[in-house]
């Protein structure tokens, strides 16, 4: 109460309109700045005000000072007003060493020294004890107090504190305990043993939230962080691994299954193919088999729809292999039960299987069997390359195979990845093109390659075969960038566009395989009756 009456008293007497202009500058130069600061967040324009602040600020609080000395002279001596700057500057000056920390050392040096920045609770903590020594030393050096009466003071104020917030404490240095160890970093995704999880969004100074999965906010008491198992599933790597069971029946050979589970693992784009996933035979015991498929996605957070999207991967490659998952079997050998045995697909069984193929009759694809040949390749093994005139088409049957594009100085832009079932190469095949693009095998592979001689007697036979051919290839080119550009710059409808380039390629497939023309056909011949299936 004395000091407020002194300085009220001391306040009279001073002529304001003498110290008004450099107060004014004070007052507008930080209304300035910080409105400054709010419009431009970036790091440079901090550091700019910082300085500013840094020569600014003291500089004008000092002049105050000495116009304030100035005016009173010798008669007059407004001492409370100036331990009230004198204060104002100590303040000013931790204030400005606080920024200084935040700008270089907790976002930049402690990085450097711990990989991350500092924790919030850490920082408001050493805010804190730096203006609570600032305050100190002022109440000592400047209004004249005695320290020991401000030792006890503060020593009976922290015990009543430290009493009636027992538990708040406790959470406080747990808190500043976990930002040292650093068990989670903001953005990590953690489990507790009862089962609660969620991303880290702050620890402050009492509590640690956790973004749900719904997107709702888990408070966690940092004490009972600190004493729990934590699970960091984003450490010390972000992907995450996981691996699912698959159960097969035994009579499918366990290397035939294995590679389809694989190939479904690489085709899946939520995977990662670095580390690769692998597939192994974990329980060969009984009936059925059990494969386990560890893959590893890009976070947890993405595991969730890329498991899902796996699944369905697994499901579509032993469909297509005519494997079937199994439920656990018993069963009671007899000498009358008749062994079961699983062939391979043949090359007849794949022919037969294939879209492209299917206005064929039997016969017709054995004849095309025999023509035929599969072949394996190998990791990183070229198939086909850009250029080539080899004239035949390939139908994966098994693994994946990547299709790149040219790029200049590279060895060039991976365009699709395709696994059992893909279809390649029906351009040189039907029209002698070059090949447009270079295929390799990503993982053991089998191609069927079909060569031009086994399909010119069968077009001969069947023209229609000719425009199926036509159709898949004009569905194909309905998907690039060129069509789409070629349909839009044409005056024409698209469903004329479209039959108009079907109409072209018979007439190249025509040519290319020089069928004898007859009128009333695209290929010059009356149509004739497709085969019945």
């Amino acid at each position: 109460m004395t000091l407020l009456r002194d300085l009220v008293h001391e306040l009279t007497l001073v002529p304001f309109e003498t110290l008004l202009p450099p107060a004014a500058i004070l007052v507008l130069y930080i209304i300035g700045t910080r409105l400054l600061t709010s419009r431009s967040a970036g790091r440079t324009t901090r550091v700019v005000i910082l300085i500013a602040d840094t020569i600014t600020i003291p500089a004008l609080l000092i002049t105050l000072s000495a116009l304030i000395q100035e005016i009173s002279g010798r008669a007059f001596t407004p001492a409370t007003i100036n331990r009230i700057l004198r204060a104002l500057l100590v303040l000013t000056a931790v204030w400005l060493f606080d920024r200084y920390l935040g700008l270089f050392v907790w976002t930049r040096r402690f990085r450097r020294l711990r990989g991350a920045e500092a924790p919030m609770i850490f920082r408001n903590l050493v805010s804190v004890v730096m203006y609570g020594v600032a305050i100190a030393l002022i109440a000592v050096f400047v209004f004249d107090r005695t320290a020991g009466g401000i030792l006890v003071s503060t020593g009976v104020l922290v015990g009543v504190i430290g009493f009636a917030l027992q538990g708040l404490l406790t959470d406080l240095f747990a808190g500043i305990a976990m930002s040292f160890d650093r068990p989670f970093d903001m953005g990590d995704w953690v489990r507790l043993p009862d089962g609660t999880e969620g991303e880290v969004q702050q620890v402050n100074w009492k509590s640690t939230l956790l973004k749900s999965l719904n997107d709702g906010i888990f408070i966690v008491p940092n004490s009972r962080m600190s004493q729990s198992i934590v699970h960091n599933v984003s450490r010390p790597v972000r992907a995450y691994a996981m691996w699912m069971i698959i159960a097969i029946d035994r009579r499918y050979p366990p290397d035939y299954v294995r590679k389809r589970l694989l190939e479904a693992a690489l085709s899946c784009s939520s995977v990662l193919k670095d580390p690769p996933p692998t597939v192994n035979l974990s329980d060969g015991t009984g009936n059925p088999l059990r494969y386990s498929v560890y893959v590893y996605f890009p976070s947890y957070q993405e595991h969730f729809a890329g498991r899902s999207e796996l699944y369905l991967s697994i499901y579509t490659y032993l469909e297509h292999a005519g494997i079937e998952t199994s439920a656990e079997k018993y069963e009671v050998a007899t000498e009358q039960s008749p062994e079961r045995v699983i062939a391979r697909p043949t090359v007849y069984d794949e022919l037969r299987q294939a879209e492209i193929f299917r206005i064929l009759d039997d016969e017709q694809i054995q004849t095309l069997a025999e023509y035929s040949h599969e072949r394996t390749y190998y990791p990183g093994e070229v198939i086909v390359r850009q250029g080539d005139t080899r004239a035949d088409l390939l139908i994966v049957t098994s693994g994946i195979v990547l299709v790149r594009k040219p790029k200049p100085g590279g060895r060039g832009v991976e365009v699709a990845r395709l696994g059992a079932g893909a279809i390649l190469g029906e351009m040189s095949l039907l029209t002698g093109a070059p090949r447009s693009a270079t295929v390799s095998a990503f993982v053991i592979t089998s191609v069927i390659e079909v060569p031009k001689d086994a399909l010119e007697p069968i077009l001969t036979d069947v023209p229609e075969l000719a425009r199926k051919f036509a159709e898949v290839m004009v569905e194909r080119q309905m998907t690039s960038d060129q069509f789409v550009e070629k349909l839009r710059e044409s005056p024409k409808g698209t469903p004329e566009f479209i039959r108009e380039s079907i109409d072209r390629f018979v007439a190249g497939i025509s040519a290319f395989f020089r069928l004898p023309r007859r009128p009333g056909s695209p290929t010059g011949r009356p149509p004739r009756q497709g085969p019945t299936q």
